[in-house]
């Protein structure tokens, strides 16, 4: 953790030279290195995807179940926020896709509709009038919250941010030139 980097390094160079090894750098955790896109969640759920296609790389920062009303179901949408929810609940599919509409200073990354039950047509109308990704499952959902949580998350190359963030953070907390001389 970025507060703890210090006294990490104290420690690990300490470590190291008792092997004889130098510590090269401490790289701090980024936590956008660890969201999974809406295209992890199509991968290991084997899910059928309703709507969005086009918008499955969008980073999930925050994952909610939707098991309460409507309005208590909102206090938990934040910004790249995944929605898991049975499929026979319209009125949180409604209220998160009205949210995601009306806001524009959020973006929700998408939603996962479970137990093989899809919304009514005419909520699925609204939902394809969006670019909001939307997943249907069979798996009830606690296992499709569980399976999602339990995912590794891999960076895939058609992930330029995520890239561009980890080299970043390489070049800036390794010592790339001692690096490249040990390995000559």
């Amino acid at each position: 953790m970025p507060d703890k980097l210090e006294q990490t390094r104290h420690y690990l160079s300490k470590a190291f030279e008792r092997h004889g090894l130098p510590l090269l750098g401490v790289i701090p955790y980024a936590p956008r290195l660890a969201w999974p896109t809406v295209q992890h969640v199509v991968d290991t759920m084997c899910a059928e995807v309703l709507n969005g296609c086009d918008h499955l790389s969008n980073p999930i920062a925050n994952i909610m179940i939707g098991a309460m009303t409507p309005h208590n179901a909102l206090k938990y949408v934040r910004d790249k926020t995944l929605v898991i929810v049975p499929g026979d609940r319209d009125d949180i599919v409604l209220a998160v896709v009205s949210m995601s509409l009306l806001r524009e200073d959020m973006s929700l990354a998408g939603i996962v509709l479970t137990g093989a039950v899809k919304p009514q047509p005419q909520t699925m109308d609204l939902v394809y009038r969006t670019q909001i990704p939307v997943l249907a499952v069979t798996e009830q959902t606690y296992e499709t919250a569980s399976r999602i949580h339990d995912t590794a998350v891999k960076t895939h190359v058609s992930e330029d941010e995520k890239i561009q963030l980890a080299a970043s953070l390489v070049c800036e907390h390794v010592d790339l030139e001692s690096l490249w001389a040990a390995l000559d």
